[in-house]
């Protein structure tokens, strides 16, 4: 279930792991990799898809420290921007928008190894999104998707698919199938998510058999502390 709205937007912070981010908030993250590995809602999903129920930048803020706290444990992640609009792990990270990625990959114009990009983080790499005019749902929904994850997942312990918005595209569903990954966490922020945007994206995600692990609330209030709900954590249904 998803618990009410309790922070405003003037104080959330999205800071990252590796830049000094707070001991708290460290932890917290601490705790989404505990639940991601030991909670019997994800049985220790390791193919995740991320999205928020509409658009919201701070994803890629929120992708990035997941990976990190991920590869603290000497795992390999690779993230896979599969945004083909907004590209925000590559804008978080301040990597070009034109370097060719998944897009690219799927439609055999590059191999996998050609595009992916090392990052500040070791263990963690990044197959940037790349450029498609096309149909972004329809390119993920092929075979050549489901190649490429059988492919990844022998060189990577995580792999995290960040898709577009839940509420203005279908890529997230797409990408959800069990073909393609372990399950779908919905990544709320109160600025962007409001309770009845949340309802109607989880709903959207299961009419359409899209495999949901659960819901986390991305936002931190340095005043409030990890005693307030709406720090970081994960809710499952």
């Amino acid at each position: 279930m998803f618990k009410k709205k309790v922070q405003t937007a003037e104080k959330l912070q999205f800071p990252r792991l590796d830049q000094g981010a707070p001991k708290a908030f460290e932890e917290a993250y601490r705790t989404l990799r505990a639940n991601l590995m030991f909670s019997e809602e994800t049985n220790g999903a390791k193919r995740i898809v991320l999205a928020a129920p509409a658009r919201d930048e701070h994803i890629g803020n929120f992708t990035w420290n997941l990976a990190t706290v991920l590869a603290g444990e000497k795992s390999r992640v690779l993230i896979v921007d599969c945004d083909l609009t907004d590209r925000w792990v590559s804008r978080e990270l301040a990597i070009s928008d034109t370097l060719p990625g998944i897009a690219q990959v799927i439609c055999g114009e590059y191999g996998m190894v050609d595009c992916l990009v090392t990052t500040p983080k070791e263990n963690v790499s990044l197959l940037p999104a790349g450029n498609f005019s096309g149909d972004s749902a329809e390119l993920f929904s092929g075979k050549r998707i489901e190649e490429l994850q059988e492919l990844v997942q022998k060189d990577f312990d995580y792999v995290l698919y960040v898709a577009p918005a839940v509420t203005e595209a279908t890529d997230a569903t797409v990408l959800s199938r069990k073909a393609v990954s372990d399950g779908m966490l919905l990544v709320l922020c109160p600025e962007s998510a409001t309770i009845q945007a949340s309802q109607f994206a989880m709903d959207k995600l299961e009419d359409a058999g899209g495999h949901v692990l659960g819901a986390v609330l991305n936002g931190y209030d340095p005043e409030k502390g990890v005693k307030q709900d709406g720090y970081y954590d994960i809710y499952t249904r």
